[in-house]
């Protein structure tokens, strides 16, 4: 038995033990098995030479993504501006606050409320001037 053989009788045994049918390749060390095996190669290497120019073009994009990324350095500015107006919201006006000077604001006195205080204030005063006048209280006392 030569090397050749040993080999093959080895390569048989080791895909018995592991529950492999006999191999399909014929033994001696000729040509291709396949006489379309070179065809079939060339087509492979055509293709995977498109595979070369997509994943070129695909390395190509993402360079190009890669320079316009925003990156943690470029955020860092607007956190901060982001952390500065968020103090200064909190010091202003809330919608509870703004609910309670709407309220108070509505229970302030309006115009008509105002012109009738004033009519009767100044219709107080002239009774008291009329009467202190006329020497209505002066009778009395």
């Amino acid at each position: 038995m030569n090397e050749a053989e040993a080999l093959r009788s080895q390569f048989d045994n080791e895909r018995a033990k592991r529950g492999l049918p006999p191999s399909r390749l014929p033994p001696g060390g000729g040509g291709p098995y396949d006489p379309r095996m070179e065809q079939r190669v060339a087509s492979l290497e055509a293709k995977m030479d498109k595979v070369q120019e997509t994943l070129n073009s695909i390395t190509v994009t993402l360079a190009k993504i890669e320079a316009t990324i925003v990156t943690k350095d470029d955020i860092s500015p607007v956190r901060s501006d982001v952390a500065v107006i968020k103090t200064s919201l909190d010091a202003k006006a809330t919608s509870a606050s703004v609910a309670e000077i709407k309220g108070r604001v509505d229970a302030l006195p309006t115009m008509p409320k105002i012109s009738a205080i004033l009519v009767l204030a100044l219709t107080a005063a002239t009774m008291i001037l009329g009467i202190y006048h006329h020497g209505i209280i002066a009778r009395w006392w």
